[in-house]
């Protein structure tokens, strides 16, 4: 619905994000503006309604969100006198780039060059952690090596669901031998086999195979591997029995440095500085 707007566009700057990594509960409307960063605006009680870049409204009911894009001017409104409450969620461009870079080297172009609005839906369960994270950092009075993990953590679980919407692979445009491999190389039962044990039987080889990830997912199977592998960990970091060096070896990394630097690509942090702000919180 196109829609005529000549309220002004203020425009948020960086300082925002220096001050505070989230906010929380918040339930007032906004002006009408754009950031100079990113911004997870999660629905998470009730619904409001999202008025985007001056021309297009949309509902967001509980468990929605938008990611906002540096530029974009948007503004929460309140629906028909709807009680809602929102969460944000603030990241500057330099981390939201090097985050992305953890999933794919080309996330962080594919997310600035979507039209229209990124909305996307938690489920119960994502809702309810993601909020009560977005609850604790809120109240943080000052930025140590424990918050910024726990930012850090948050924003990649953003990401991993705007990234299966919106870039994971359409299902019919990949070629079934390559479902069947990402299927199989994706098992968590798996993950303690060699690489090349589970490729053994494939028609193509591990250099093909690797080519094939790189044109349709963005990555190569290795990059792939490790990140489901890095994220099935978060997990196992809660059991506060298991140690780095174990939870390495149940995951396949004779070397459990290999398993620091892989997790530390995708989430910023190490598995122990993780750990630690789990049993910190």
């Amino acid at each position: 619905m196109k829609t005529k707007q000549n309220t002004r566009v203020i425009t948020l700057t960086e300082s925002v994000v220096q001050s505070r990594y989230c906010a929380s509960r918040i339930n007032i409307e906004s002006q009408l503006h754009t950031h100079e960063f990113y911004e997870f605006a999660i629905c998470a009680e009730g619904e409001f309604e999202n008025f985007y870049n001056l021309e297009s409204r949309q509902i967001l009911e509980k468990g929605a969100f938008f990611l906002a894009r540096p530029g974009e001017p948007h503004k929460i409104n309140q629906r028909q006198n709807n009680v809602f409450f929102r969460d944000d969620i603030y990241v500057t461009k330099k981390k939201m780039k090097k985050i992305c870079n953890a999933f794919s080297e080309t996330l962080f172009d594919k997310i600035n060059t979507i039209n229209g609005p990124i909305i996307c839906t938690l489920d119960y369960d994502k809702l309810k952690s993601i909020s009560n994270a977005v609850n604790k950092l809120s109240n943080i009075g000052e930025a140590t090596a424990d918050t910024e993990a726990q930012h850090s953590f948050l924003v990649a679980k953003m990401l991993d669901v705007v990234y299966k919407k919106y870039l994971g692979e359409k299902e019919t445009n990949l070629p079934k031998w390559l479902l069947e491999v990402r299927e199989n190389i994706s098992k968590p039962e798996n993950f303690i086999i060699p690489l090349a044990d589970l490729l053994e039987n494939s028609f193509y080889s591990r250099s093909y195979i690797s080519m094939a990830f790189k044109k349709y997912l963005g990555e190569t199977i290795i990059e792939y591997r490790n990140r489901m592998k890095v994220n099935y960990s978060v997990s196992m970091l809660a059991e506060n029995s298991m140690s780095i060096n174990v939870i390495a070896g149940l995951l396949g990394w004779d070397n459990p440095n290999n398993y620091i630097i892989a997790f530390k690509k995708v989430y910023g942090v190490t598995p122990l500085q993780y750990k630690n702000s789990l049993l910190k919180n």
